[in-house]
């Protein structure tokens, strides 16, 4: 933009903001948000002008979308750790000649670990 400091209005940083964060997560919207506030900030302490136009009742945060884990059933995890445990694909020679084990079970024990802690974990309450 090649505006003046001291003529940009509410408007233009709205503009602005919607440019820039065009096809961006929330969280990188609000920081574009947060840069542009903090910027006029410092042109007010800098008496560069009397006034900051960043008006945040007009300018809102980004709402930040909820995150989607996909979370394996039982009957899934289960079959997951028997996969690890025993592998339905070809066995391959390993760097240098060297065969790799054809059962996995430390691995799968392991998953299986991590699994079942998951599912025992307590819920904290807020």
């Amino acid at each position: 933009m090649e505006t003046l400091v001291a003529r940009v209005v509410n408007s233009d940083i709205a503009t602005w903001l919607g440019l820039v964060g065009k096809g961006k997560r929330a969280s990188t919207r609000n920081q574009f948000r947060t840069f542009a506030r903090a910027l006029f900030d410092f042109a007010v302490s800098d008496a560069v002008i009397a006034k900051n136009p960043f008006d945040p009742k007009i300018i809102r945060t980004a709402k930040i979308e909820p995150i989607v884990r996909r979370i394996p059933s039982s009957q899934e995890f289960e079959k997951i750790v028997a996969e690890i445990r025993r592998p339905s694909w070809k066995r391959e020679k390993g760097k240098r000649g060297g065969q790799r084990p054809t059962f996995q079970h430390e691995s799968a024990d392991f998953a299986e670990f991590l699994g079942r802690q998951a599912s025992v974990r307590p819920r904290r309450s807020a």
